[in-house]
């Protein structure tokens, strides 16, 4: 179940919190002086404050990012695993990725010793758009973009499978999870 509140995620939520309104020093102070932090947008990894605060610096002049988290699931052994809704845009506002993915968290002494992006639980699954047309206790369900995440690669997925896509069904409102769980075995129009 997911962990919502804890000096933990109240620290990761202010290290989120600090990221999206771009103060820098504010974040870093949720940080070890050694922290290692991944090069989501360029690649590798940078370790300590100085070289977090120069990624960022030019990641931010290139790209505008905004990340919100969704859930928090400690791990155990200081891991926390956040799903995360990110937004991407360019500098002129044009979306350039919407998807969620997962930061892996480590912290010891309450500070973040490292972030990783990683893949998220099976069970976390987004839906975006579902369209219920009803008929007395008939439903249709159209689900027009589905994400689902836990792929075993250690990065996200942004979508289901293709047999997944515009998949449509019929029956009772309430066979709304079992339709999410057949997947791909549900037929499609």
């Amino acid at each position: 179940m997911p962990d919502q509140s804890s000096p933990e995620v109240e620290l990761l939520r202010a290290a989120y919190t600090a990221f999206n309104r771009r103060d820098i020093d504010a974040a870093l102070a949720t940080m070890a002086s050694d922290v290692t932090w991944p090069r989501a947008f360029k690649g590798g990894v940078v370790r300590g404050h100085d070289n977090i605060r120069a990624y960022w610096t030019e990641q931010w002049s290139e790209i505008d990012p905004h990340v919100e988290p969704i859930a928090f699931h400690t791990e155990g052994a200081g891991r926390i695993l956040v799903q995360v809704h990110q937004v991407v845009r360019d500098r002129n506002g044009v979306i350039l990725g919407d998807e969620h993915v997962g930061h892996r968290f480590t912290i010891e002494g309450g500070l973040i010793q490292a972030m990783e992006v990683c893949g998220l639980p099976v069970e976390a699954v987004v839906v975006e758009q579902i369209e219920l047309q009803t008929n007395d206790e008939t439903a249709v369900f159209r689900m027009t973009s589905i994400e689902k995440f836990g792929d075993q690669s250690g990065y996200h997925s942004s979508r289901f499978p293709p047999s997944w896509s515009n998949l449509t069904t019929t029956g009772s409102a309430n066979d709304l999870p079992e339709v999410l769980a057949r997947g791909s075995s549900t037929s499609e129009s």
